[in-house]
């Protein structure tokens, strides 16, 4: 068996055009997983793993290095293979690669407490095959149409007014004698007229923006409801600022059905308050600073989204 496993190791060598030695992405506390690292891992322990990691780093600067990994090994019948896969998406800058890994190991006893564990793995990282009908030299930013229009700016130090992208827009608008418009909200008039038919007092500046929210320093709010255990995912901290917002609009909406009763109150503008609220909640994680990934700005917005129903209940402990 040895001589067999040995013979396949030096054929599979021998046939493989390039090879890559744990070409994966980066991570941290590989002790944690060291699956990703060493295929030989798979099945070393009696029993079968899941994992999962996420990792992000320099948070809150755009292009920040992100990874996320799902992993899953264990050992086969006969107690000497093991098998296992993952799968992951890795960005930075502008690049992004996603792809999957299979991965095999033979463990061999020497003693009783020692093994020898050789292993095998087998990726992909998600290359693109073009249309083998393109001409040599063919652009890909003709290909995508990403043609975009690129700006680069050098500011001098008594600019300061220009280091937003506003104030940038309003001094090429003057420059151009083009008309500024403002688009700084995805809020329309209906989702402001809903939150204002509940009670709710809001200031307008049509020049900024459709709505001006303000939180009395009084207002007491546990951020947002994430259970701890979740808290690797989503703490309540990285959403502060949006879930103090949203539980300001969810107690309006708890006032308004508290006050009017259940046989008074207008269902369809309680839905398109709702609505409204869950639309704010998401707008301002993708204004936040620092910034939110966005798999958590989606993760948060679709929580409120599901489930946000059973919070505008209202009780005599939340209005």
């Amino acid at each position: 068996m040895r001589k067999f496993i040995k013979y396949i190791t030096v054929f599979i060598f021998f046939l493989t055009s390039s090879t890559y030695a744990q070409q994966l992405p980066q991570l941290t506390s590989y002790e944690l997983n060291p699956f990703l690292y060493n295929p030989a891992f798979a099945g070393v322990n009696d029993y079968t793993e899941v994992n999962a990691v996420i990792r992000e780093q320099w948070s809150g600067i755009e292009g920040a290095p992100e990874t996320k990994v799902l992993s899953a090994y264990g050992l086969l019948r006969n107690a000497k293979m093991g098998l296992g896969g993952s799968v992951y998406s890795d960005k930075i800058g502008a690049e992004s690669k996603n792809g999957f890994q299979l991965s095999y190991a033979y463990h061999i006893n020497l003693k009783e407490n020692l093994k020898l564990s050789l292993g095998l793995s087998a990726a992909s990282d998600g290359i693109v095959e073009l249309d083998s009908s393109l001409e040599v030299g063919t652009s890909i930013s003709d290909l995508y149409e990403l043609n975009d229009t690129v700006l680069e700016i050098g500011l001098t130090p008594n600019r300061a007014d220009c280091l937003g992208y506003v104030g940038i827009a309003r001094d090429l608008s003057a420059k151009l004698g083009r008309e500024l418009k403002y688009t700084t909200t995805d809020l329309d008039g209906d989702d402001i007229a809903a939150l204002q038919d509940i009670g709710l007092d809001l200031k307008r500046d049509t020049n900024i923006s459709p709505a001006v929210f303000t939180v009395p320093t009084e207002f007491m709010t546990d951020l947002a409801s994430t259970p701890r255990a979740l808290w690797a995912f989503v703490a309540p901290f990285d959403v502060a600022r949006a879930a103090i917002v949203h539980d300001l609009l969810y107690k309006a909406i708890r006032r308004y059905r508290w006050q009017k009763g259940k046989l008074e109150e207008d269902k369809g503008l309680i839905k398109r308050a709702k609505v409204a609220a869950d639309k704010v909640f998401l707008l301002a994680m993708k204004d936040a600073d620092p910034k939110v990934s966005g798999w958590k700005v989606w993760c948060a917005w679709k929580a409120v989204d599901l489930f946000g129903r059973w919070s505008i209940i209202p009780k005599e402990t939340n209005i």
